[in-house]
């Protein structure tokens, strides 16, 4: 049992790494590694209640469970230890999270023909994210953004969230959103990036000034930025303009005559 139980491990971590795994060998994951690591794992039963799957691990330390204490039960959380480091060094009113991600470290043997169908997409993505990303012309590049933004959201988080607990979906312009979080993805060949912050423009403070098509800061008062709405920016300004210009015509005249 416990060979089988070895081989099984060495064969998933052979075509997850795209290496030859032995039960000695010292596999450490990247996040997106970690990520469909984790699920395969609890998927076949595997005991990762005490397995730091970015720390460095053996298939053999794995199997006695002997590997790593740090505590690990849901991975995609933030764990005590982090989040109180996090509060030391970033504030979390507008705190920012940023996230790379390599293509064929998430995606080794690419995806199936329904993502949607696959246990260890299922322990990442929603169901929506993974139908949008069918919807997609490339949907690799999609969920690695997808992945990335979560990582990043993670990073600026004030809760711990599982990654299923964060689901990013295109708003009505096409741009990757979340509530409560401001976020871009980009995409350069095998790499996306991803940055958040823990903040999006509905959930800003009454007092914060949010910048649209429609709004013109023209002045400051000791409380916060005014915004004047175009419409009023002009019955203001064209009339002084008028005036302006009338007065220059009056000088020049003035000017003619002496």
């Amino acid at each position: 049992m416990v060979n089988m139980t070895t081989n099984l491990a060495k064969n998933y971590f052979s075509k997850l790494l795209n290496s030859t795994i032995d039960e000695n060998t010292v596999i450490k994951l990247s996040s997106g590694q970690s990520a469909r690591a984790h699920t395969w794992l609890k998927s076949n039963n595997f005991n990762v209640d005490n397995l730091s799957l970015g720390n460095g691990f053996t298939i053999e330390q794995l199997i006695g469970g002997g590997a790593s204490k740090v505590i690990d039960k849901n991975y995609g959380k933030t764990n005590k230890n982090q989040a109180t480091n996090l509060r030391q060094y970033v504030p979390l009113n507008g705190s920012i999270g940023v996230d790379i991600q390599n293509i064929k470290e998430l995606f080794p043997a690419g995806i199936p023909l329904d993502p949607k169908s696959d246990a260890e997409l299922l322990g990442i993505f929603t169901i929506k994210e993974l139908s949008y990303s069918q919807s997609r012309a490339h949907p690799l590049q999609t969920l690695t953004g997808l992945f990335a933004a979560k990582e990043a959201i993670q990073k600026c988080s004030e809760d711990k969230l599982n990654l299923t607990d964060i689901e990013i979906l295109p708003d009505a312009n096409g741009r990757p959103h979340t509530s409560g979080y401001s976020i871009s993805i980009s995409h350069s060949q095998d790499y996306a990036v991803a940055i958040a912050t823990n903040g999006d423009k509905k959930n800003m403070d009454k007092n914060d000034v949010t910048l649209t098509n429609n709004v013109i800061p023209i002045g400051i008062t000791s409380n916060a930025i005014q915004p004047v709405n175009k419409k009023t920016f002009r019955s203001l300004i064209i009339p002084f303009l008028v005036a302006f210009l009338v007065i220059l015509e009056i000088l020049r005249f003035l000017k003619y005559v002496s």
